[in-house]
């Protein structure tokens, strides 16, 4: 059948390729078939991939509700193409402090990681680079997970051990104002720290383990961090159980 004959009311009712009653009829170019390999070879043949195409021109004299419909559904994904591409802008690499803390974190081998500015943890992190100090003070969230508590610290030097970190949050005769009752459970007791692996995928989530007698500048080489690191406080007792239910890596 010729492309011309398609304008005609009976042959147009019959299939393009074997003259057989149609079935079927192209989203793209409207030939009509009967069957799945006679669809297949007007694909091969007219080099057509059976997609409608959703900015072709309609004339007004053929423009129907369906158009309407087509159309309003086409914009709508647009929409959700846009939405998607600015929730996925990397906003971080616009302010001049996102790009030194980013390259002062490559100078130390570790690679961080920004997110969009509507996320809840990157309004929350804290985190910037001393000159004077010649480091990164950290936000960190630790998270007591014998007693499920949370504790954010804006400024921790990346050079001061975790062990000796979290003494201010556990150890009552420090008097410190960061102290916290919650915690009492870890006073006096040897602990282990671990931190999600960021690059692990969501599937197979796992854990390494992080050295007590070194800072973040060390903990954190070699590794992702996102936005500011959190950090598993476990009771050494509770270890075990840990690396039970938990993927661990050194």
């Amino acid at each position: 059948m010729k492309m011309s004959d398609l304008d005609h009311p009976e042959k147009s009712k019959l299939c393009w390729s074997c003259q057989k009653p149609a079935l079927y009829k192209c989203p793209r170019c409207e030939v009509r078939t009967c069957s799945a390999k006679c669809v297949k070879r007007h694909k091969e043949t007219l080099k057509c991939n059976g997609i409608r195409c959703k900015t072709e021109y309609v004339p007004k004299e053929r423009y129907t509700e369906s158009n309407m419909l087509s159309d309003y559904r086409f914009l709508e994904e647009v929409d959700r193409h846009v939405s998607v591409c600015n929730r996925n802008r990397p906003y971080g690499f616009k302010g001049k402090g996102m790009k030194l803390k980013k390259c002062k974190a490559d100078s130390m081998k570790i690679t961080l990681r920004f997110l969009p500015i509507a996320f809840t943890k990157h309004k929350e992190n804290t985190t910037y680079y001393s000159f004077h100090q010649k480091g990164f003070l950290w936000h960190v969230k630790w998270i007591f997970t014998a007693c499920d508590v949370k504790v954010n610290e804006k400024r921790l030097s990346d050079i001061v051990p975790l062990k000796n970190a979290i003494a201010k949050h556990i150890d009552v005769t420090q008097k410190s104002d960061y102290f916290d009752l919650r915690l009492m459970e870890y006073f006096g007791k040897e602990v282990a720290f671990y931190m999600r692996k960021e690059d692990s995928p969501a599937n197979k989530i796992a854990y390494c383990r992080l050295k007590g007698s070194l800072g973040l500048r060390e903990n954190l080489c070699g590794k992702v961090v996102v936005e500011f690191p959190e950090v598993y406080v476990v009771l050494s007792e509770a270890v075990d159980e840990f690396e039970t239910h938990h993927v661990v890596s050194e």
